[in-house]
């Protein structure tokens, strides 16, 4: 008996040996350049993107945030920054703000395209998070990487899909670059933050309340990007952006 307890003991001390983040060598692969352009992804003729899954959770109360969408403003950039609509349901409440994306290349040198962004809340303001894209087919699915902070390191990712493929499987490749670059032997890495009511309810003329009044789904800590590359550098002037 002692014998069997000890094999539990040590097999469930391998399951949390080996439950840990992603790959995040993935995000600065030559390998993935070609599917790192955020700019392109950002220019998707489908302008709304739905969170499908994400290795994190967002609640307000005990009410986990579910249904969050992004939707890029037509005739995108202004200025080299695209404004766009972010929302969220709290229960039944839905919460949008605009929000906006300012892109930037990381440190590696031989990158020619943008490859990351700083989301604000105000257009040109200097604080906010950033994120860098992982993986985009620039079609159905693009993947962010959440960007380095006291909390989480830059291991938490984010998984979406397109307006005109949400209600289909995500992509095979797509599927298989957001399990090794965010951490498919842990259990949280595929919350499921989409589902089949989200487009509706979306259509819905529901009314809908500014985000800002309650405290937003964030990140906890925001980064600062004054030298626009992957600094554990943290600014708290603002509140970070996020659902």
């Amino acid at each position: 008996m002692k014998l069997a307890a000890c094999f539990i003991q040590w097999c469930f001390y391998a399951l949390l040996v080996n439950a840990q983040p992603g790959d995040v060598r993935i995000d600065e692969d030559k390998n993935y350049f070609e599917h790192q352009d955020i700019e392109k992804a950002l220019k998707n003729k489908d302008r709304k993107s739905w969170m499908y899954y994400r290795t994190y959770s967002r609640k307000t109360g005990s009410t986990e945030h579910s249904c969050v969408y992004a939707e890029v403003a037509e005739n995108q950039p202004q200025d080299n920054v695209y404004e766009f609509k972010q929302g969220y349901n709290v229960g039944e409440e839905v919460k949008e703000e605009t929000l906006f994306a300012s892109p930037f290349k990381t440190e590696h040198t031989d990158r020619k395209t943008n490859n990351a962004m700083r989301v604000t809340k105000r257009k040109g303001d200097p604080n906010g998070q950033n994120y860098r894209l992982i993986y985009s087919d620039y079609k159905d699915c693009d993947i962010l990487r959440v960007m380095g902070t006291e909390t989480n390191y830059g291991y938490e990712c984010e998984l979406y899909l397109h307006d005109n493929a949400v209600d289909r499987e995500v992509p095979k490749q797509c599927m298989w670059v957001y399990g090794n670059a965010c951490g498919k032997n842990h259990q949280s890495f595929k919350r499921q933050v989409y589902n089949e009511s989200c487009k509706k309810r979306a259509d819905e003329p529901l009314q809908t309340t500014p985000a800002t009044p309650s405290k937003p789904e964030e990140v906890p800590e925001e980064t600062t990007a004054e030298t626009q590359s992957m600094d554990d550098k943290t600014s708290t002037s603002t509140a970070a952006p996020g659902c």
